[in-house]
């Protein structure tokens, strides 16, 4: 007889979590849920890491945040570099334009 495999299908890794494979599949996508392992197609779990999971859910108030993981920190500071970038490019056109627009004011002027 085999020794029980150290990874766990998302069936198992659930109901381990009393939740279902849909949240954790909803996790896995968001990167909120317990960190995984992909071997061609399939997704597993090990014990441990549902573990450090659940771990790392634990509050002493309802208002308590947890940390972000990695994967949010680093979503959070590509959103930030994204939205910079929108706000430097509207500054910029805004600038072009009013440049646009001065240099017209000149040209009909007659100063330029």
């Amino acid at each position: 007889m085999n020794p029980p495999s150290p990874l766990h299908s998302p069936e198992q890794a659930a109901k381990y979590l009393n939740t279902t494979t849909s949240s954790l599949e909803r996790w896995r996508t968001a990167g909120t849920g317990p960190a995984f392992v992909k071997i061609g197609r399939r997704v597993a779990y090990t014990k441990e890491d549902l573990d450090d999971w659940i771990q790392q859910q634990r509050r002493t108030m309802t208002t308590e945040r947890r940390a972000k993981t990695p994967t949010e920190e680093r979503r959070a500071q590509q959103a930030a570099r994204e939205r910079d970038a929108r706000r430097i490019d509207r500054i910029a056109r805004k600038q072009y334009r009013d440049e646009l627009a001065d240099e017209a004011r000149r040209v009909k002027a007659g100063t330029a």
